[in-house]
């Protein structure tokens, strides 16, 4: 069953704000937020950087972090028992936002 997904897409300077540093100051990387009020499950492809982790990693609520990729991935959620997932293929040097599997921004 495939459910409806809201994708927002937004140019530079805009950014998640939280204690991340800017998107212009990282070294090429792809910045994952969980601003969902539940752990989420993420895995970010290793397409442009074949030493990188590939695994599906947990991010509590209102947390972040970073993947060292420099070019197009995939980043792909599921919920805690692997019923739904949903993802979007985004360039490094940008942010992914996870709100809810139905809502996930790009920056």
């Amino acid at each position: 069953m495939c459910a409806d997904l809201t994708l927002s897409y937004h140019s530079f300077p805009f950014y998640p704000t939280n204690n991340l540093t800017t998107l212009s100051n990282m070294v090429s990387g792809i910045i994952v937020v969980n601003k969902s009020s539940a752990p989420i499950s993420v895995f970010v492809s290793k397409y442009s950087n074949s030493k990188g982790d590939d695994s599906w990693f947990t991010l509590g609520p209102g947390a972040s972090d970073t993947w060292g990729r420099s070019g197009w991935e995939l980043v792909a959620f599921k919920n805690h028992d692997d019923s739904d997932r949903a993802g979007v293929y985004v360039h490094a040097n940008h942010a992914v936002t996870f709100n809810s599997l139905h809502s996930i921004t790009i920056a």
